[in-house]
């Protein structure tokens, strides 16, 4: 998950899928955290890339 085009796509699909399950996106990602399917090094990369999406520094 190195590519940041690859990571930028998840990001948007992620966020596109909260609108569909009305879910809290913390819980998610903390779930995600706990069981391995995101690193911390992931999320500190898909944090700063949402920070620069949405024009504010990490």
């Amino acid at each position: 998950m190195n590519n940041p085009m690859n990571m930028l796509q998840q990001f948007q699909n992620f966020a596109a899928n909260f609108a569909k399950m009305q879910k809290d996106p913390r819980q998610t990602v903390q779930e995600l955290l706990n069981s391995g399917q995101m690193t911390q090094q992931q999320y500190n990369q898909l944090s700063q890339m949402a920070s620069q999406i949405m024009g504010r520094k990490a």
